[in-house]
């Protein structure tokens, strides 16, 4: 998706991803209708995304938001055979025990990829 600031590109992803509401026509993904069935509901079908701004589950673990990505993937057959794996993908296995509220900002990009990836998306 390419557009100049201002264009709309992070609303259609909000939307997409059910951050936030679609207030007209109707988002299809995989042949199936997700317009406005929650974010949590489209993340069970593999459609995340991350953000510019770094997000996590600030007084837990690295390895405990990965951990919680990991689990909701798995219900689905997820790819990945432990969050540890995810953390050596991205480079943070060596802050796995580390709050993630405390990390620096590379680090906490690093680790919304690995939440994503946890997930298991499509």
């Amino acid at each position: 998706i390419v557009g100049p600031n201002g264009s709309g590109k992070t609303t259609l992803f909000n939307v997409v991803t059910g951050v936030h509401p679609a207030t007209g026509g109707t988002v299809f993904w995989q042949g199936q209708d997700i317009t406005n069935i929650g974010a949590h509901r489209i993340a069970r079908k593999r459609l995340v995304r991350t953000f510019q701004q770094a997000m996590s589950f600030p007084g837990l673990t690295v390895d405990e938001n990965v951990r919680i990505a990991w689990e909701q993937g798995r219900r689905g057959g997820g790819r990945w055979a432990s969050p540890g794996l995810i953390l050596d993908f991205v480079g943070l296995a060596p802050l796995g025990k580390a709050i993630a509220g405390s990390l620096p900002f590379g680090s906490l990009r690093r680790l919304g990829l690995a939440v994503a990836l946890g997930v298991s998306p499509e």
